[in-house]
């Protein structure tokens, strides 16, 4: 005669294991697409050669208005005193160049027009118009020293 059997483990491939799964692989999609979108604005932002310009040469002000003793502006160029050195800034063509001591040119920023520095209380404006006529333009704070 027929018996039934009853299978011990009956576990097998679920409706709810199949939607489980389906979430799982949406997330990771999204996921993936908003990388994509966020890698591109990022790299709009970096393959701009003149902005990228503009705030390495930025940072590089700024570390060297450290501990300055002495900072005199004139219109397109400027000079400090920091550690026993005399460092100048002026417009040549469309670049703006370092001295240090009176020696050497260090070109800094590339493809500027004109260039302006305004020293007020403590903080130094540099305002640039680029080649392209866009005007940049930033404050940095100055760090006098008393030595």
């Amino acid at each position: 005669m027929y018996k039934s059997r009853k299978l011990k483990d009956e576990s097998g491939y679920t409706l709810i294991e199949s939607m489980f799964q389906l979430l799982i692989t949406c997330l990771f999609i999204q996921l993936f697409l908003m990388f994509f979108f966020w890698k591109y604005t990022i790299e709009m932002q970096y393959t701009n050669y003149a902005n990228t310009e503009w705030e390495l040469f930025l940072t590089e002000m700024q570390v060297g208005l450290a501990e300055v003793t002495d900072l005199s502006v004139k219109d397109a160029s400027f000079t400090f005193k920091k550690d026993n050195s005399v460092y100048s800034f002026n417009q040549k063509g469309s670049v703006l160049r370092q001295q240090k001591n009176g020696e050497g040119h260090l070109p800094l920023l590339t493809g500027i027009r004109t260039i302006q520095f305004i020293y007020e209380q403590e903080v130094l404006t540099i305002q640039a118009t680029m080649e392209d006529n866009t005007i940049k333009k930033r404050s940095l704070v100055v760090g006098l020293s008393t030595k």
